[in-house]
């Protein structure tokens, strides 16, 4: 067990610190921002500040309660938004089976960071029922949905993950070859040398043939 245990640890640790830092960064500054903008928990606005400007016309922090997902899709709809993360996640965890951090590390890192990310949201819908949402930009006159840090790993994971599949040599997919399949592939091998055993014998024989009938001719 504990042996199990050891290797697990070994296997999956940076998995491991970049998804609980991704926990981190992202409770933390909800957080922050929860009380640097004056509101408390349980909902109460203590005075009206909601809205901190960073940059003009480009960059705000402001604060806001989501209850959807992206661009408040499904508001309200809390528990099938749950329903739909628990699969998520499980799909993650089953494509963690795949983690090298070495071999195949925007594949890795990129899954880390859409588990830490989906946690981070999951777990504050589950106990408040809403996301705190508070990243606002405005992009070419367009005012972005505003978003939190949870936003940003499963977006960069997903990018990196995407870039992993399609644009490198990181098949994290690559079907493994069995036992069987080495047998078979030396079972042709020492096929195609026995071929070409009997095909040299045969040219000698010929070869001996012509020789003897060249010296009866003689």
């Amino acid at each position: 067990m504990i042996d199990k245990i050891k290797s697990f640890f070994k296997k999956y640790y940076v998995a491991l610190i970049i998804i609980f830092g991704a926990i981190i960064v992202d409770y933390g500054t909800k957080i922050l921002i929860t009380n640097v903008l004056n509101y408390t928990l349980s909902g109460k606005k203590v005075v009206s500040v909601d809205e901190i400007e960073v940059i003009k016309e480009f960059f705000y922090i402001s604060y806001a309660r989501n209850t959807g997902a992206g661009w408040s899709l499904l508001s309200d709809k809390t528990s099938l938004l749950i329903g739909i993360t628990v699969i998520a996640l499980g799909i993650f965890v089953f494509m963690m089976k795949e983690f090298d951090i070495k071999k195949r590390f925007f594949f890795s890192f990129g899954l880390s960071l859409m588990i830490g990310g989906t946690i981070g949201n999951f777990g504050e819908r589950i106990y408040h029922g809403f996301v705190t949402d508070f990243l606002d930009f405005i992009i070419f006159g367009y005012d972005y949905p505003v978003f939190n840090v949870a936003d940003i790993c499963l977006v960069v994971g997903t990018i990196s993950v995407l870039v992993s599949i399609i644009f490198t040599k990181e098949n994290a997919f690559e079907s493994k070859k069995s036992p069987l399949d080495n047998n078979h592939h030396s079972d042709d091998y020492h096929s195609e040398d026995k071929s070409i055993d009997k095909s040299i014998d045969k040219s000698n024989d010929e070869t001996t043939d012509n020789n003897e009938k060249k010296n009866e001719a003689n």
